[in-house]
């Protein structure tokens, strides 16, 4: 059992992922290069992201046991002159941590997206995905086209399930509304404390149902216009 999480940040801790040596989870992040986006821009870098995601892994047990800088399959953007001096993270990178207690390793692709910055390593690791993980980011329903439809769906409480505007229809939400040949089932997941509250039909009964988590009238919601 394979899951993925599009715009995880910081937000490892999901399910009983970390600590089910039967389950595994591919991260994936714009962050450190872009935290609202894919190409680099100096007011949305986050170079400290790098150090926080590690010590954060080094809470559940887990250390970094490999890094590795990916080869993008787009060309990708020029930084400075003569893109002689890049910021650190600039390229997408797979970073691999291992939990030698239960002799587990967790994939977290950072400085990473689609399309601009989809690499053959992460189109092999979608492949194996038929659970995804929906927290306080809508994927884009490029990603419909490399995971294992149809899907199981575990969506946060703390996330908005509406379409509003245009770039929300870009978004695998508006797919699930649509079509539902892409999903399986969809849970609703406390935010809280990763249990699962309830299984839903379809996105309307999971709105309805997000709703009476939800402790202000706005939901916590990120607008990743081109990201991942």
């Amino acid at each position: 059992m394979t899951y993925i999480y599009f715009g995880a940040n910081l937000h490892i801790n999901v399910l009983d992922v970390l600590t089910n040596p039967t389950k595994n989870i591919i991260y994936v992040d714009s962050l450190p290069k872009n935290e609202y986006g894919y190409e680099f821009t100096k007011i949305f870098y986050r170079p400290n992201f790098y150090n926080q995601l590690i010590k954060e892994f080094e809470k559940h047990n887990y250390s970094l046991y490999k890094y590795q800088e990916l080869k993008p399959l787009q060309k990708m953007e020029r930084y400075g002159w003569c893109n002689c001096w890049l910021p650190k993270y600039f390229y997408p990178t797979l970073l691999t941590f291992h939990n030698k207690d239960i002799n587990k390793y967790i994939k977290y692709y950072i400085s990473s997206g689609l399309p601009r910055y989809l690499t053959n390593e992460l189109i092999q690791d979608m492949t194996t995905c038929n659970n995804i993980i929906i927290s306080g980011h809508h994927p884009r329903s490029m990603v419909l086209s490399y995971l294992k439809l149809p899907l199981v769906v575990y969506a946060y409480t703390n996330t908005c399930y509406i379409i509003e505007d245009e770039d929300d229809k870009k978004t695998i939400i508006y797919n699930f509304i649509n079509n539902p040949y892409y999903y399986l089932t969809i849970f609703l997941v406390n935010y809280d404390n990763n249990d699962i509250v309830k299984q839903c039909k379809d996105i309307q009964e999971l709105e309805n149902e997000c709703r009476k988590y939800s402790k202000t009238e706005e939901y916590e919601k990120y607008d990743f216009p081109d990201n991942i």
